[in-house]
């Protein structure tokens, strides 16, 4: 079996996914003042920028945007054999991403922490959409 064409696999698709992810809503927040409202990964960036909320719009755009794409790309690099890097350094770039991966899971603690300020009113109510479901299954790749 030959694990640096699945590791190529998983990150293509991976890849192929998050990228529509980002710009696909992922859930639709409706309340009773200003109605329905799709969001998406990046129309949220925008909406904590715009608001005056740089460093969350920072946050979220390192955690959700650059995070995985630089790890998405590193995976690509690792899957190339032996041509570009040497064992060693793959090792070191492995070694890296696994340990990072806990940083991952920062995306979840943001939607949660988002729907449970937005829970709190109970006139409000969020449906998921197809890029939250693009957006998990991208990450989980």
């Amino acid at each position: 079996m030959n694990w640096n064409r699945w590791s190529a696999f998983f990150c293509l698709t991976g890849l192929a996914l998050f990228i529509p992810a980002i710009f696909v809503p992922a859930m639709l927040v409706a309340n009773a003042i200003d109605g329905p409202r799709w969001y998406s990964v990046w129309s949220g960036i925008r909406e904590f920028y715009r608001s005056g909320e740089y460093f969350l719009a920072g946050l979220i755009a390192c955690f959700s945007l650059a995070f995985p794409l630089v790890k998405f790309s590193l995976g690509l690099l690792c899957a190339t054999g032996r041509r570009f890097l040497s064992p060693a350094r793959r090792q070191t770039i492995v070694t890296l991403t696994s340990w990072t991966a806990k940083y991952s899971m920062l995306d979840v603690l943001v939607i949660a922490m988002l729907i449970l300020l937005v829970k709190v009113n109970e006139y409000v109510r969020i449906l998921p959409s197809l890029g939250l479901y693009l957006f998990s299954a991208a990450i989980l790749l």
